[in-house]
């Protein structure tokens, strides 16, 4: 590829290309990669091999392309792999930018190297190192645009996710004119992230994904800017199965949380018979009026210790993912009327006392959970779920009217399905109180941030303008640990890095940061993934001990109880990419602010706070060597800025002023 006569590079528009790569990469049967309307990825062209081997051989794009990286194909296979590809250059750069896409695994360390062919004969090699140089998608923002593709088809490992990457790769002798790169991928073993396509573009100057090196914010405490919502809900809540070991009931209790989301119950609580209708109605050909086909008692045990750590309850009516090869509870119910006619009797049993049952009034029922995922969750089709849903809907809602009923809990936003779902429930006039969906995107301000005004929107579309918006499902994914997590080839000490990486300092910030992120969307609720002990998404460890995202939780509680907002934001918009900043008053006066550093890299915060004389400032922070706890230092300021020095990894700083 001559690119002498490209012109040179000012912005990356890195959504183009892959729209570009995925749009119209061809394979032996043409295709090989559609983008379809939902944002999925038709995978069903693809080869499988022995061994997970893929055959992903692509055509090379040999144009540039106007605005973007110019696009080249390389062949990958797992679990070995050695490929490389030459790209003809013939000018200076600064910079390469190398775009990604493909799942990535936790496994640390080199995943390929670049190589720089000088026109005077010499080489030098850039190690491309996985997690760290290779993921500035991690933090979002204009410069570094992604788009995360959910996978559909004949796929390894359906639950798996591919997310798009770019890495900026500096130039180790930008004075020397560029003959060629190199590009060489390498893999050793399955933990090794899977290559799909590169593309390679050239800049000049500054670089485009550099992280900054100080951030200005302000804070205007004279410009109220509303209330500060208390979003931090949760799913799951404390251990009933363990609670004579450890019973993490107080420590709950303690972040305040307002709404507990019941999914997944059984897969935390292993051996108990709780909240899944099929454990509490186990025999479906009995019979549902009677009170004796129903198991009701450690669902109420667990019930009551939700409700004692002081939160609502959102009960989902359905059946727990299930990870295991043979599937037993994951598919239609085989009358759908029965059914819904046992969830009424489960809402009776604990909103109006039937079969010496509770008055608790639990508002949140929820239908089902990620039916559109497939095998681990559901084997109908979408339109067998939303029969179900509308069965169900306005069966509950003609017996209770006063509770609230809703879904779909899909799995990210496939609009597609939704837009089937809201025109159906529409057409049939079927209730619809609250809509839910999940996130596990590390890009927040292209994917996590924006789907509840395009859930909004949707929603708007067809009548449902009063329909609340709850994001019920997020967690942070990790540099590719979420897939990690869910690869059964994946080594142990690969998925102990991954627990590593979704519960440490970067996870933190990442809580933070969306908490933060979600005040200024139209979402009513989020909770949390999970206030449990769950491998890779518990806030607790095995032992009872608190994880980086329990602090994460705990100093939004905090600042929710500073509630009148004020004004609070990076000076400029590379900051804001970069950095949330929340700030409120008390009743008293007093001011707290929140700041999520959701990035890698050390960094100089300076805060200046305007409308409020000069105060002792107390800060607490999460990082690799705090929880939540004061700095060992005293408070720097230069004139009436303060002073925060951010570490390596993620941070979370929490200011409150006396």
């Amino acid at each position: 590829m001559n690119m002498k006569e490209k012109s040179k590079t000012v912005a990356l528009d890195l959504s183009a290309a892959v729209n570009k790569v995925l749009g119209e990469t061809q394979g032996d049967k043409g295709g090989l990669l559609n983008l379809a309307k939902d944002g999925a990825i038709d995978i069903s062209g693809f080869t499988r091999k022995s061994m997970s081997v893929w055959d992903l051989d692509f055509k090379l794009h040999n144009s540039p392309v106007s605005g973007c990286p110019d696009v080249v194909g390389l062949r990958a296979a797992e679990p070995t792999f050695a490929e490389s590809v030459e790209i003809e250059v013939g000018r200076k750069a600064a910079w390469v930018y190398l775009l990604h896409a493909g799942t990535f695994m936790a496994d640390k360390g080199p995943v390929g190297t670049l190589e720089f062919v000088y026109t005077d004969g010499s080489i030098q090699s850039v190690e491309i190192l996985n997690d760290r140089n290779l993921t500035p998608f991690r933090y979002g923002g204009p410069a570094s645009e992604a788009k995360r593709l959910t996978v559909s088809g004949t796929n390894p490992n359906p639950s798996s996710w591919i997310f798009v990457y770019a890495a900026p790769i500096k130039n180790p002798a930008s004075d020397k004119a560029i003959k060629s790169l190199r590009l060489r991928a390498e893999g050793t073993h399955k933990d090794r992230p899977l290559w799909m396509v590169l593309a390679i573009s050239l800049g000049d100057g500054e670089n485009l994904l550099a992280k900054p090196e100080s951030i200005e914010l302000k804070v205007d405490a004279t410009s109220p800017q509303g209330k500060i919502r208390r979003l931090h809900g949760t799913n799951l809540g404390p251990s009933l199965q363990m609670e004579n070991l450890q019973d993490n009931t107080a420590d709950l209790k303690a972040l305040d949380i307002p709404l507990m989301r019941l999914s997944d119950v059984p897969w935390e609580q292993g051996g108990v018979r709780l909240v899944d209708v099929h454990h509490i109605f186990p025999l479906f050909h009995l019979d549902p009026k009677d009170p004796a086909n129903y198991y009701f008692p450690q669902t109420d045990d667990y019930i009551a210790k939700c409700l004692s750590a002081g939160a609502k309850i959102l009960y989902r009516l359905g059946t727990t993912i299930e990870h295991s090869k043979k599937k037993y509870f994951a598919f239609p119910p085989a009358d759908y009327a029965k059914w819904s006619e046992i969830c009424c009797n489960i809402i009776a049993h604990y909103n109006e006392g039937w079969d010496n049952g509770f008055h608790y009034n639990i508002e949140y029922w929820e239908i089902w959970n990620e039916a559109n995922i497939g095998a681990p969750m559901w084997s109908g089709t979408w339109e067998d779920y939303i029969r179900l849903y509308i069965t169900a809907s306005k069966t509950i809602k003609s017996r209770f009217p006063k509770v609230k009923v809703g879904g779909p809990a899909v799995a990210n936003l496939p609009l597609v399905k939704i837009e089937a779902f809201l025109e159906a429930c529409q057409k049939e006039n079927a209730p619809l109180d609250f809509f839910s969906w999940h996130s596990y995107s590390p890009n927040l301000e292209t994917d996590l941030l924006p789907g509840p005004t395009t859930c909004r929107r949707l929603l708007d579309k067809y009548g449902f303008a009063k329909t609340e918006l709850h994001l019920n499902e997020w967690h942070y994914p990790g540099i590719g640990s979420f897939s990690t997590a869910f690869n059964p080839a994946a080594s142990a000490e690969s998925k102990r890095l991954a627990e590593e990486d979704m519960n440490g300092p970067d996870a933190a910030a990442y809580t933070c940061a969306v908490l933060s992120g979600l005040q200024d969307t139209p979402v009513d609720m989020a909770n949390f993934y999970t206030a449990s002990g769950m491998a890779y998404f518990g806030i607790f460890d095995i032992y009872g001990g608190k994880k980086k995202c329990y602090y994460a939780l705990s100093a939004f509680n905090r600042i929710t109880k500073y509630p009148k907002r004020v004004k609070a934001t990076a000076v400029d918009d590379k900051g804001n990419e970069f950095v949330k900043v929340l700030a409120g008053l008390n009743d008293h006066g007093s001011l707290a602010v929140l700041v999520s550093c959701n990035f890698t890299g050390k960094c100089k915060i300076k805060l200046d706070v305007e409308g409020m004389a000069a105060k002792d400032c107390a800060v607490s922070v999460i990082d690799a060597a705090h929880d939540l706890t004061p700095l060992s230092k005293p408070v720097v300021r230069e004139g009436s800025n303060i002073i925060l020095e951010k570490p390596e990894e993620g941070s979370v700083f929490l200011l409150e002023f006396k």
